[in-house]
């Protein structure tokens, strides 16, 4: 089966150049349709998608990975709930404990966190980020996000179910 897959970018953009690379890449594998759009050819697109370039739509979907921690079992498993609850997330892959490194404030942390794996959309983010802010225990925590470059068609169905309104 071959998936479409739309690629927004613009002109002149490292990540997006990134992105069109790993696609080319994985096209041997994975069978796909690539259309490539330039954001910045139509005002509603830009209006649409302002600097969140690049997007990526897999079968029409804005289906999306995002990655956070917490520095603890029982603050992820918080963040985890609220947003399965809330429909923020389809799913959330709670890991660890796993030891992280980082420079924070002038000097080197050694520390225990747990990883959690958001899978929502894409538009969601906004919404996400500002919930995982406010349960989150650290000043500035890691959310990040990851497109879907592939997918299982019914996976990605359900998961856009999953993160619809309740009516």
């Amino acid at each position: 089966m071959t998936v479409s897959v739309t690629l927004y970018t613009r002109a002149g953009c490292c990540l997006c150049a990134d992105m069109k690379a790993l696609l080319d890449e994985v096209a041997d594998d994975v069978p796909f349709r690539l259309s490539e759009v330039d954001v910045d050819s139509d005002p509603d697109l830009q209006a649409r998608f302002g600097d969140s370039v690049p997007v990526l739509f897999v079968d029409g979907r804005k289906a999306f990975k995002y990655r956070a921690t917490a520095g603890s079992e029982s603050e992820a498993e918080t963040i985890a709930t609220a947003l399965l609850d809330e429909r923020l997330a389809a799913c959330v892959n709670v890991g660890g404990p796993m030891r992280s490194l980082y420079r924070w404030q002038g000097r080197i942390a050694d520390d225990r966190e747990w990883q959690l794996v958001i899978k929502t959309q894409l538009d969601l983010f906004d919404t996400l980020a500002d919930r995982v802010r406010a349960l989150h225990s650290y000043n500035v925590p890691e959310i990040i996000g990851l497109p879907v470059t592939a997918g299982c068609p019914a996976y990605l169905a359900w998961l856009e179910e999953a993160t619809r309104p309740r009516r």
